[in-house]
């Protein structure tokens, strides 16, 4: 059995998402979650800078002792391939899970991806679904990233956020729509008041399952710990995820 924490990481605040349905699969594992406020968004960069933010953050997960690392962030597992080159444990995308739900939950083959610029530019759910014999409509919203980030407690905004770039997917009778930014979720609300019942499809439910098919779980008959890392503030970081109600062992800033 190994007894080593597992690595999360995202550019900030999406990522717990993920790990908030990962540790209630899996409470007796150990996290690490790296909060990389420092290069947020990562979602309007340009691709060789993500790639190498990536690579960092993997290499950084593996070093100070990670037996896995879970990319908590669809921008950032386009860059999967890359990391895996530069690490010995296993790395876990989100994005093929997903999209693999996506398809599996639909009924009328009509699905709605919103994610950042660089996912929605890159194509890999797109390709994903509509090699399922679905159809596939996209819409880039980094500007959703931001409204997060900074200001998520104004509800109008973000209702005004939605109606203007998601109507366009409610016109072409999605019934299923997916969250390609781990942040996304935390808007889910909103998303509701427009579309009703229609499937919602996240990234933690995605990957539950699949992220311990490759590693010895732990021995642990205890309740595991959470660990946050965060290239900036730290007190920053904690103030904006009080919604995060997984008891936290330590939020400490990167050296």
């Amino acid at each position: 059995m190994d007894n080593r924490p597992i690595g999360v990481f995202d550019s900030g605040l999406g990522g717990l998402t993920v790990l908030e349905k990962i540790y209630k699969y899996a409470p007796f594992e150990n996290y690490i979650f790296l909060a990389d406020q420092k290069n947020c968004p990562y979602g309007t960069k340009e691709e060789s800078t993500v790639r190498n933010i990536v690579i960092e953050n993997c290499q950084y997960l593996e070093k100070i002792g990670c037996k896995e690392i879970i990319i908590a962030c669809n921008t950032a597992s386009l860059f999967i391939e890359d990391a895996k080159k530069t690490c010995k444990i296993p790395v876990i995308s989100v994005i093929e899970p997903t999209a693999t739900n996506a398809c599996s939950s639909s009924k009328n083959g009509n699905i709605g991806v919103i994610a950042t610029d660089l996912t929605i530019k890159k194509g890999r759910y797109q390709k994903i679904i509509e090699g399922q014999n679905k159809s596939v409509f996209s819409v880039p919203c980094s500007e959703f990233v931001d409204y997060i980030e900074n200001d998520i407690t104004n509800i109008e905004r973000g209702r005004t956020l939605v109606k203007e770039k998601l109507t366009y997917l409610k016109e072409q009778n999605v019934d299923t729509l997916v969250y390609g930014c781990t942040h996304f979720s935390l808007m889910e609300a909103l998303y509701k008041e427009l579309f009703g019942n229609i499937n919602y499809i996240d990234c933690g439910d995605s990957i539950k399952e699949i992220a311990f098919e490759k590693i010895e779980r732990t021995t642990n008959k205890e309740y595991g710990k959470i660990d946050i890392i965060t290239s900036s503030n730290a007190k920053e970081f904690s103030d904006k995820m009080g919604w995060f109600k997984i008891n936290i062992n330590s939020i400490k800033e990167k050296k």
